[in-house]
């Protein structure tokens, strides 16, 4: 970047947030650097670094730039195609056919689901988000409650 480059060219450069195309143009960057400054052999240097590096690089055609969206065949954007990309990685469940399928209440299906989201209010995550809590399960008062020990590692689970 001309900024790392040539800090004090670009100091003094009136235009900063330019389009490399706009400022390649008849050497255009130049007529944007402050006449009034008062220049110092290191601003020579500076801007005679920038200005061979500029020289050295020859650009082809100067173009817009084309934006491909790798989620598509095609390289265009799509809805769905970005609906997909969300679920890039995740391993998936047959819980989720099997919770909502089941015979049950709409409740009972509702509150099974949020049992495999990890998403029921206990101790461990009342205490994450600093709310008072009783900290310990409510049945065995032995370890910190949380879904797993709620539902299936508590002793006194299955007594109730």
């Amino acid at each position: 970047m001309p900024k790392d480059i040539a800090p004090l060219i670009y100091e003094a450069s009136m235009r900063k947030n330019w389009k490399v195309r706009e400022a390649l143009k008849d050497n255009a960057w130049i007529l944007k650097i402050k006449p009034s400054i008062n220049v110092s052999v290191e601003h020579i240097s500076q801007f005679l670094a920038l200005w061979i590096l500029l020289n050295e690089v020859h650009f082809a055609e100067l173009s817009e730039d084309d934006i491909i969206w790798k989620h598509t065949t095609s390289g265009h954007y799509s809805v769905a195609s970005a609906y997909k990309a969300q679920f890039l990685g995740m391993v998936l469940s047959p819980m989720d056919k099997m919770v909502w399928k089941a015979w049950a209440p709409p409740k009972v299906r509702f509150f099974s689901w949020l049992i495999l989201q990890d998403r029921i209010w206990t101790t461990d995550r009342l205490a994450k988000r600093g709310w008072p809590n009783c900290d310990l399960s409510p049945l065995c008062k032995r370890v910190q409650e949380c879904g797993p020990h709620l539902f299936y590692k508590c002793r006194f689970f299955g007594q109730l």
